[in-house]
């Protein structure tokens, strides 16, 4: 008889993920909350149900690399063009102004100069797996909040290479040149670079020959390979293997089989993704976080605050609206899980002593659990706003509109199908207004001649001053759900007979 040592261990974590799955939808819990719980209880420091905790990593690995492939799947190059910017200096700004506040706030309180720049590159990683994880269950990815965390979230997973270079060299280990630095971050770079455009050519001829053949495993077998065998690659050149899948998945989704592709692997997703938050709920002792309860609290509070703050700077930086500001925030607040790799090689190169150790794994545990719950804040804060907003200004009831338009459109957004809408309406010579969120798009666009006013479209005032009671059509073309119902609803409340497309 074949015995299979880790069975027992697969079987418990199955049972709890059944158990989490339906207990979370019972109660309305988010289900990450409910599997972080789970694997602090059925884990080592818990009932000890589980034995072989590296096993649950390696399972927690493939969920981190099977999310970002699907991630991947859900983007193309020419959107992930449209993030450059974002990636670029959205992301930069985060993370230099992050590493820069924390750095001085740990030296100023006592620890040495390399600990306390040690302890900012801790900080200043997000969580990618949790907040794409969550904007994808909600369905957000494409609106404004969902691209700038993705935007940022993706600079910080390139920083893994040259952070993992510099911790070493904090702790007086080794020492490295910036010659050093450049081959290895430049080169893998370089590589990867190369793989996605080697990719581009050659994986679309070979989808289309497997898909000729009408195999479906086929398709299903070549959809993992492309996964694992980019996350391998990107692994082998120093980055983490998730970044070598998402790339797969950008690729793939170029082609007119993402949706096949992405139907396929989405049940490995959901197993193994499961499987991740169980593990990182496992790293937590129980004795240790209820006899430094307190402190906890204080640092968890502190670095939700701080970051929060310096991620509202970052998308200021990016003149997104306040709205976009505080989502992204609120979404981007915790700690990721690219930081544990970071304090196993701190703790093994000795910038951390075991207090500390355990100090930052329940920090991180802690900041990750509370994620579900901010990003849920987020519209009921905005919501608050609006509200006070709206009952410190009473809203007239019948006064006339500010703007002289009668019988035109009011495009709301000026995206991409925004864009669209009014090209058709200038061709076919008919009247309009836009209204736009966004700072950077209305001072181009009323430089290019368009009738564009900024403003939140959920204000009464904004709606007025574009006439909406003179209205012969309203166009909504805006991706935040949230925002898009706000402003039906008062555009509807405005002007009852308007004709509303969303």
């Amino acid at each position: 008889m074949i015995q299979i040592p880790f069975l027992h261990d697969v079987v418990v974590l199955f049972s709890a993920a059944l158990l989490v799955i339906a207990f979370s939808s019972r109660f309305k819990i988010p289900p990450i909350v409910g599997f972080l719980i789970t694997g602090t209880a059925v884990g080592p420091h818990g009932f000890a149900l589980i034995d072989d905790i590296h096993l649950v990593e390696v399972f927690a690995e493939l969920g981190v690399v099977f999310l970002l492939f699907i991630v991947g799947l859900e983007l193309s190059p020419n959107r992930l063009k449209r993030l450059a910017r974002i990636i670029l200096a959205g992301g930069s700004i985060q993370a230099g102004t992050t590493v820069i506040v924390i750095a001085l706030a740990a030296y100023a309180i006592g620890y040495a100069a390399n600990v306390a720049v040690y302890f900012s590159f801790l900080v200043c990683l997000s969580s990618t797996a949790i907040v794409l994880k969550l904007y994808s269950d909600r369905r957000e990815l494409e609106t404004p909040q969902g691209e700038v965390s993705m935007g940022i979230l993706l600079f910080q997973d390139f920083l893994i290479v040259p952070l993992l270079l510099v911790v070493p060299v904090l702790a007086g280990v080794r020492s490295a040149s910036a010659a050093d630095f450049a081959l290895h971050f430049g080169g893998g770079m370089l590589i990867v670079g190369a793989v996605f455009a080697c990719g581009r050519f050659v994986l679309p001829h070979i989808l289309r020959v497997i898909v000729h053949t009408r195999i479906r495993e086929l398709i299903v077998i070549f959809s993992l390979f492309a996964c694992l065998a980019a996350a391998v690659l990107t692994e082998s050149f120093g980055f983490s293997l998730a970044l070598g899948a998402f790339v797969a998945g950008i690729l793939i989704a170029e082609t007119d089989y993402r949706y096949q592709v992405l139907a396929e692997t989405a049940p490995f997703r959901d197993v193994f993704n499961s499987m991740f938050f169980i593990s990182v709920g496992m790293l937590i002792q129980l004795d240790f976080a209820l006899q430094n309860a307190g402190m906890i609290l204080i640092v968890v509070m502190a670095v939700l605050i701080i970051k929060a703050l310096l991620v509202v700077a970052a998308v200021t930086a990016l003149s997104y609206p306040w709205r976009t500001r505080l989502l992204v925030a609120l979404s981007l607040a915790q700690i990721g899980e690219f930081s544990f790799v970071l304090i196993h090689v701190g703790e093994s190169n000795g910038l951390l002593d075991p207090w500390h150790y355990q100090m930052a794994i329940a920090v991180v545990v802690l900041t990750m659990l509370a994620t579900p719950g901010l990003i849920a804040l987020g519209p009921a804060l905005i919501k608050r706003r609006r509200e006070a907003a709206h009952a410190s200004s009473p809203e007239p009831a019948a006064e006339a509109p500010a703007t002289t338009h009668s019988g035109h459109v009011v495009i709301v957004g000026f995206g991409l199908n925004g864009r669209y809408v009014a090209q058709a309406l200038k061709e076919n010579e008919r009247d309009y207004v836009i209204i736009e969120l966004n700072g950077r798009t209305v001072r181009q666009s009323k430089r290019d001649g368009e009738p564009i006013l900024f403003g939140d479209a959920t204000r009464h005032e904004i709606l007025e001053h574009a006439g909406i009671h003179n209205a012969r059509v309203a166009v909504f073309a805006i991706t935040d759900p949230n925002a898009l119902r706000d402003s039906i609803k008062r555009a509807r409340a405005m002007a009852p007979e308007l004709y509303i497309i969303a």
